[in-house]
């Protein structure tokens, strides 16, 4: 009947304007939702150039303070040397021996800057035979040397018997350094014992050497653990959390795995590599 029909026409015409209704709702939903989808976009780039400044000025400071060691060492060398050749009569002897501690740090400040470049650039590392007791030898004169040490007592029990390590000599340097200043740094406000690093190296199953630091310093929470290595993660109230992240990266550039042990005074920092015979099986 013709009042049917004007129910339904009617009917029909509510549920087009209801549709309507909705469509225009559902494209402004959609507009809003674009406006909000470009301005979170906007925001994270944002965010991420903040966090890449930020991160660059990190890795700047860094960079500069592990330059800056050697250049330091330089530095002092050189005015021990003026003052030496100052004397009357001038002691030449004590003079060359400044002058080649002067070319041993700045060769140092040269391959630190030239593996940092070629850490940029993801270039494989130059390894080689590397005698590891030797080379962790080298690295406690050095610290010596700089005066460096901060009262802290270093003993070191080095099995005479460790294969060669097949790795990057500088790059290892920089790990033994690291690890090394790592233990010293945590022990800087202790008073109530004696600051203790010890310093050993032993053969590990599986064809692997491994050389650990102990530190009586002020341990490490169990929490963290995990997170010591990660980038500008730091429990210092002046740290840059950028020298564990570099050590990691490096070992496990070589095939090798490092870990922190927490202790009830103190911290164990173990690293493993495979040595010369064992690097490439």
């Amino acid at each position: 009947t013709r009042a049917e029909l004007r129910t339904q026409m009617a009917e029909m015409t509510r549920t087009n304007k209801a549709l309507t209704t909705r469509i225009a709702q559902s494209k402004q939903t959609e507009y809003e939702l674009r406006r909000t989808h470009e301005s979170l976009t906007r925001t994270q780039a944002h965010v991420a150039q903040a966090s890449r400044m930020m991160s660059m000025d990190e890795l700047t400071a860094s960079i500069a303070h592990e330059v800056n060691q050697p250049l330091t060492a330089v530095i002092t060398s050189a005015r021990a040397c003026e003052r030496w050749l100052s004397g009357e009569p001038p002691n030449v002897g004590t003079a060359r021996a400044s002058l080649e501690r002067i070319i041993r740090d700045g060769n140092r400040a040269s391959q630190i800057i030239s593996r940092i470049r070629s850490l940029f650039k993801r270039n494989p590392p130059q390894k080689e035979a590397v005698d590891v007791n030797e080379l962790i030898m080298e690295m406690i004169d050095l610290q010596h040397s700089e005066g460096t040490v901060d009262g802290v007592a270093i003993q070191t029990a080095l099995d005479a018997d460790l294969p060669m390590l097949y790795a990057d000599r500088v790059q290892l340097q920089q790990v033994v350094l690291n690890l090394m200043r790592n233990a010293i740094d945590a022990m800087t406000e202790i008073e109530d014992r004696p600051k203790n690093l010890y310093i050993n190296s032993c053969m590990e199953h599986e064809g692997r050497v491994s050389v650990s630091f102990t530190d009586s310093g002020v341990g490490l929470s169990p929490d963290h653990a995990d997170k010591i290595f990660n980038a500008f993660f730091t429990t210092k109230a002046n740290g840059l959390g950028m020298g564990l992240a570099i050590t990691r990266s490096i070992i496990e550039s070589h095939g090798g795995r490092i870990r922190a042990k927490p202790r009830p005074q103190g911290t164990t920092f173990e690293f493993t590599l495979p040595t010369e015979s064992t690097a490439d099986a």
